[in-house]
């Protein structure tokens, strides 16, 4: 669920939420940048859990554009600071990477359903 008392407008720069991994690790998501319904940029500062010796400053970027009535093209970007031992930090950060956003990408797929 996210907090907007540090937002304009719901959704928008300033908004929080606490993002549950399944390992049960929390992390952090802020919106920095909306511009609803075509683009959103957001950061997760800190991932917790020892990861960040590893990951900080992660940044995403999504973009939207519709392809036709029922379909929508997102163009998804995101960079971080690697830390750490380099051998080590690509997988542990692409296993992290990947899991958030599966978990993001499955409750916005939930999210844009209900608003259709």
């Amino acid at each position: 669920m996210y907090n907007h008392d540090a937002a304009d407008v719901p959704y928008g720069a300033g908004s929080i939420r606490e993002v549950t991994l399944p390992a049960g690790m929390i992390v952090i998501e802020k919106i920095v940048y909306s511009d609803n319904p075509n683009c959103l940029i957001y950061s997760l500062p800190e991932f917790g859990a020892g990861i960040d010796s590893l990951i900080r400053n992660y940044h995403g970027k999504m973009e939207y554009s519709g392809t036709d009535a029922h379909n929508t093209h997102l163009k998804w970007q995101g960079h971080f600071e690697a830390k750490g031992v380099r051998f080590l930090t690509a997988p542990i950060a692409a296993f992290a990477l990947r899991s958030l956003l599966a978990i993001f990408a499955g409750r916005t797929k939930k999210y844009l359903a209900l608003k259709s």
